[in-house]
């Protein structure tokens, strides 16, 4: 925590692909926060972030003369400093629980996913991590049956962790098993759904999204893109003949499990 010149609004300095940051903006739509989002890219950082962040990294978030980084940090101080809707559930065990879940996303997954995002390492290494974040993901899919939202009722911090990954996993050119993972992906177009998801997302995630669609939740990406949310039918096109109309992950998964399949974005804009 530092302490920084007093601004007249909050500031999110923001990485527009980075899964962290995404977790933040989620936060802040759910919140309805009026917020600065600054788009952090690489080298090219604002003068004043190595002054507010002591490690010169996003996400940053600066509210007055406060300023706090890391996603997690960052996230509890919105859902405190903006209690409604709450994010976490009132009681401690509950809140323990949430937090305990968080902390087994970053690391179950949130390693391998950063190390494939980021590409810099060898592709049999790359392999196995694709692999093993498959393997994880595929064997988790059935908790999704349970309830709603990952493990709870509600809506909470945990779903805003989890949200970032699944939209990224077509860019890891991780596919999943459609008929295995129906709770999942039915989970996935549900989170995609929500309004705060849909004005969490950069220019850079859209962008990204439409170039990597050719996956079984690339696919319910696109959908999501096309319809804004919304189950309207559009066209999929399977292998380089067929079309079925489609209005959600249910109506397309049976479908997805059993051929090749591609999206034609372009033909459906």
């Amino acid at each position: 925590m530092g302490v920084v010149t007093k601004r007249s609004s909050m500031t999110f300095f923001s990485n527009p692909r980075d899964h962290y940051c995404h977790r933040v903006r989620i936060v802040l739509a759910e919140k309805g926060v009026t917020v600065d989002i600054v788009d952090v890219e690489g080298n090219d950082k604002p003068e004043d972030l190595a002054q507010l962040n002591p490690y010169n990294e996003v996400p940053t978030l600066v509210d007055r003369e406060l300023s706090l980084y890391q996603a997690n940090v960052i996230m509890e101080y919105l859902d405190e400093r903006f209690p409604h809707p709450p994010l976490l559930p009132v009681y401690p065990v509950a809140r323990a629980h949430s937090r305990q879940l968080i902390h087994r996303i970053e690391r179950d997954w949130c390693g391998n996913v950063d190390a494939l995002l980021a590409g810099t390492e060898k592709e049999p290494a790359l392999a196995k991590r694709r692999k093993e974040l498959r393997e994880s993901l595929i064997a988790v899919a059935p908790v999704f049956i349970e309830k709603p939202f990952f493990m709870n009722e509600e809506f909470t911090l945990v779903d805003c962790a989890v949200a970032p990954i699944l939209w990224r996993l077509p860019l890891l050119d991780l596919d999943l098993p459609a008929k295995q993972c129906k709770p999942m992906l039915e989970y996935a177009e549900r989170m995609f759904s929500r309004d705060s998801f849909q004005a969490s997302l950069s220019e850079a995630d859209v962008i990204d999204a439409r170039r990597a669609s050719n996956t079984s939740i690339g696919i319910f990406i696109a959908l999501t893109l096309i319809t804004g949310g919304g189950l309207v039918a559009v066209s999929v096109l399977f292998g380089r003949r067929t079309a079925k109309s489609v209005r959600s992950i249910a109506d397309a998964t049976e479908t997805l499990a059993n051929g090749d399949y591609s999206l034609d974005i372009n033909a459906l804009e």
